[in-house]
């Protein structure tokens, strides 16, 4: 039989996904628990045995969101020392598809009232990688940039394919670099 921490983990992650469905076609704030319970498939009682309301739903989205990006944020940097660029590429390229799999969480954390919290939780994760300041300060345009250019191409609705804009953040994110490609 499935421990407790187990279930409620699955039922965490069921939510979850309900969420990150329902918000393909409505707003955060246009969600009710109700609406959320029947995407779900779980009666309203669960739910509150597990969240308090759908911002702590979200929470939860955003907080593994942001672990995956720290992932990315540690990865490019060790990318970048080797100055391999086709591994690059191909990084750039598992990120994009990542940001096209959650579109729907990364336009509200990319989103005008939200960018501002995520960047600097993303930038706490940089400043972890390398105490050097001017290193940090490149951190900060190149993530602060690239985050940017991420939240264009999803309101373009992706009309770049992700090759050509995995090597449009590849060169943008070594401008100034002496990589001999």
């Amino acid at each position: 039989m499935p421990s407790g921490n187990l279930l409620e983990s699955k039922m965490k992650l069921r939510l979850q996904g309900a969420l990150i469905r329902l918000l393909q076609t409505k707003e955060l704030t246009n969600i009710t628990v109700k609406r959320l319970c029947d995407e779900a498939q779980i009666h309203r009682t669960t739910f509150y045995n597990h969240y308090e309301n759908i911002s702590d739903v979200f929470a939860d989205i955003k907080t593994k969101v942001i672990i995956q990006c720290e992932k990315f944020i540690v990865r490019r940097h060790k990318l970048l020392q080797l100055s391999n660029k086709q591994q690059i590429l191909d990084f750039y390229t598992e990120f994009l598809l990542i940001v096209q799999k959650y579109e729907s969480v990364m336009r509200i954390l990319l989103s005008d009232s939200s960018i501002g919290k995520f960047k600097h939780d993303l930038l706490v994760a940089a400043q972890k990688l390398d105490s050097n300041v001017k290193l940090y300060y490149e951190k900060v345009y190149i993530i602060g940039g690239m985050f940017d250019v991420i939240r264009y191409w999803l309101d373009d609705c992706q009309s770049v394919p992700i090759s050509e804009l995995s090597l449009n953040l590849f060169e943008i994110g070594t401008l100034g670099r002496h990589c001999d490609f």
